[in-house]
């Protein structure tokens, strides 16, 4: 007897039922697997690669249901002060770590090289070094940007590195108040904050530049065209520039990204080379000093009101802010009655426990408490 062909007719029939079964379970799992899908799309997957700039996305957890949502988490800004000390003294910035703990600290080493030994007493402070000293702490700025420039912070304060200085606009000279009254907000705002209200060198314009200008011993207005004119060959010269005193301020990675890496590369290698300058590091250095604002994008002639970058900036709203451009009780210096003041750059040595002038006498430093004093303010 002939045995069937497994194509033949009979073999297909008696397999029908088993296969109608096997369909219709394939159909239900896929069914219930659909529905899973369908159900889990509301949750946000990790998107993996290369997060943008303030912006985090959680990955779902294993234990999350169908019905769940995975939150966003808020990025903490980072935020980094950058300073610089001299190998003298390599403990000078220690007080950022003491009283700025949830700022990133920074600090530069101006005239030593890595390969030098460090004098003892050592700060704990991680330092780092430039190859050049030339051009005061323009030259470190620089170089953190060029260093960090595609990690950069949220936030940057650059800074000198001793915790008082004269050019402060605080009582006591101090510069803590400032950066822990600084509203980030206002820099958000503005890209650029100096760490200065009162009008110190505003109103009047501080630098011309001209080409073909023989400086003097004090002037930079030749060496600040020449040096325009290579940074922005497209550019018109300024015809006066002007801005708060004293390079300490705050911006944004957003005003630094402005300028490709380049411009900085380039400002920094004129800085180290360029020829024929007297006193080249403190020429250099005034120049970056009287150009900072116009690279973060503030205009050539930069005097904000006093009144409001008190208010808007360090949150002081209620300040006695009668004298144009400057707001009483803030700064000991006065160009009007004490045209002396400000040019000693040498804080008392155990300042400010040492060092005060006598209340009512007058002199070159502050004392304790001489704000509230209505008379005193006057003078100031």
């Amino acid at each position: 007897m002939a045995h069937p062909s497994p194509f033949s007719r009979p073999w297909t029939k008696s397999f029908i039922p088993v296969g109608a079964l096997t369909v219709l379970v394939i159909f239900f799992f896929a069914l219930h697997y659909n529905s899973n899908v369908q159900g889990e799309q509301s949750v946000a997957p990790y998107p993996g690669g290369k997060l943008s700039h303030g912006e985090l996305v959680a990955a779902p957890s294993a234990s999350t249901s169908k019905h769940s949502t995975v939150e966003h988490t808020t990025k903490v800004k980072r935020k980094v002060i950058v300073t610089s000390v001299t190998r003298k003294n390599e403990t000078t910035a220690d007080w950022l770590t003491e009283f700025l703990p949830d700022w990133e600290a920074t600090v530069y080493v101006a005239d030593r090289t890595s390969d030098e030994e460090p004098l003892p007493n050592t700060s704990p402070i991680k330092k780092h070094f430039l190859p050049v000293n030339q051009g005061r702490e323009a030259a470190v700025y620089l170089t953190y940007i060029i260093q960090h420039y595609y990690s950069l912070p949220d936030y940057m304060v650059f800074i000198h590195g001793k915790r008082y200085q004269v050019h402060n606009d605080e009582p006591m000279l101090d510069t803590l108040p400032l950066i822990q009254k600084l509203r980030l907000e206002h820099v958000d705002e503005e890209g650029y904050a100096a760490l200065r209200c009162n009008w110190n060198h505003c109103p009047k314009v501080e630098v011309v530049p001209a080409l073909n200008e023989d400086d003097d011993f004090w002037s930079f207005d030749g060496l600040y065209a020449k040096a325009w004119t290579k940074f922005f060959p497209h550019e018109d010269l300024p015809t006066g520039v002007t801005g708060p005193c004293c390079a300490q301020f705050a911006v944004t990675r957003e005003a630094v990204e402005r300028w490709p890496i380049a411009k900085y590369e380039q400002i920094r290698h004129w800085m180290w080379t360029v020829e024929g300058v007297e006193e080249v590091s403190m020429k250099t250095g005034l120049v970056l000093e009287y150009m900072w604002h116009i690279i973060f994008g503030k205009p050539h002639y930069y005097c904000p009101d006093t009144e409001k970058c008190w208010c808007e900036k360090f949150g002081m709203c209620d300040l006695n802010c009668e004298r144009d451009g400057w707001c009483l009780g803030q700064s000991w210096l006065n160009p009007e009655k004490n045209p002396h003041m400000g040019l000693s750059q040498d804080i008392p040595t155990g300042w400010p426990e040492e060092g005060q002038s006598e209340p009512g006498k007058g002199g070159y430093f502050p004392y304790d408490g001489w704000w509230l004093d209505p008379e005193e303010i006057l003078n100031h």
